[in-house]
């Protein structure tokens, strides 16, 4: 195949017809309508073999995770993602695989009604990048509107992402592993609550590079301390189940790939925050509060701090 007859194949299948869009997939560029009184929102996370992922992953996980990572980002704003643009960078054009990555590619993008709407191909070392479009009613939620007071509010349960990591590989997996391996490979956008917490939450960030590194970008933006309490973080029965109490901790606080959300909720708001999540059969945890500094600190029963080696991925 060449690049038109691949794309033609694996990708203009997933994009969705509506009278949003001007110009369809196939032209030099698509176009879209923007609805009235909405703002733009863009995003762009790129996977690369080898650093996100390991050479041997299932290429139905890639496709689905590509998708996912970007549209955590979406639900970070509170916006409604629409439509995705696919920059693909591929050793050669074999069919199983392209077949493979289309079909994770496409479950993730139909979960959330977004359509792929245009994109790139090229030969080269494995690497994905996938652009998100989407808009958000009002004010989009941000890194920089946590105010000192606000209750810090995590979705779901951490470190389990990181947890699989490890376990990747084994086999069989028992079913306390499967969860954990599922938690990674199909993680879950929070797309409805963020929108139902616009106007209830002051600051929000997804969790993909670890909790006390997601919230140190938090307390550097809003110029203000957070402190976290180790006893509250939430982590599932199957984290606490494979591995000790300590490393389902380190797991937590560090380990990055779960895509639950942080947000910051002044104390008012506490009641609306956990009916919206409610209503979406989420549950949000109460972890910490915002506070006077400039200081991200995890504190035990005691009120000690936490020293952990490490404060999340890095990625240079």
């Amino acid at each position: 195949m060449d690049e038109f007859e691949l794309i033609k194949k694996y990708f203009s299948p997933l994009e969705k017809l509506d009278n949003s869009i001007i110009v369809r997939n196939g032209d030099d560029a698509a176009v879209i309508s923007v609805p009235e009184q909405k703002s733009i929102v863009l995003s762009v996370d790129t996977l690369v073999e080898g650093i996100h992922f390991l050479p041997d992953t299932d290429p139905e996980v890639i496709g689905f995770r590509s998708a996912a990572v970007n549209l955590s980002d979406m639900a970070a704003m509170g916006a409604q993602p629409g439509y995705g643009l696919l920059s693909l960078v591929i050793p050669n054009n074999d069919e199983a695989w392209l077949r493979n990555f289309s079909l994770g590619l496409g479950e993730c993008l139909d979960k959330y009604d977004c359509s792929l709407i245009g994109g790139d191909t090229a030969r080269g070392p494995l690497a994905i990048s996938l652009t998100m479009v989407g808009h958000v009613s009002g004010s989009p939620l941000t890194r920089d509107g946590a105010k000192i007071g606000d209750t810090i509010l995590v979705s779901g349960t951490l470190g389990d992402a990181s947890g699989a990591l490890s376990i990747l590989n084994k086999a069989p997996l028992d079913a306390e592993e499967k969860f954990l391996v599922g938690r990674y490979e199909r993680p879950s956008a929070r797309i409805s609550l963020s929108m139902n917490l616009l106007g209830i939450a002051n600051a929000a960030i997804d969790i993909s590079d670890g909790l006390l590194a997601d919230a140190g970008h938090i307390a550097a933006a809003s110029d203000v301390g957070i402190d976290l309490l180790a006893n509250s973080i939430p982590i599932s029965s199957s984290l606490s189940s494979v591995y000790t109490e300590k490393e389902a901790l380190e797991f937590a606080l560090s380990g990055g790939d779960d895509y639950e959300l942080m947000y910051t909720v002044p104390q008012d708001a506490l009641a609306e925050a956990y009916a919206m999540a409610a209503k979406e059969g989420i549950k949000l945890t109460k972890i910490g509060m915002v506070t006077e500094g400039s200081h991200v600190r995890c504190l035990s029963g005691e009120n000690q701090d936490i020293i952990l080696k490490a404060k999340g991925y890095k990625h240079f």
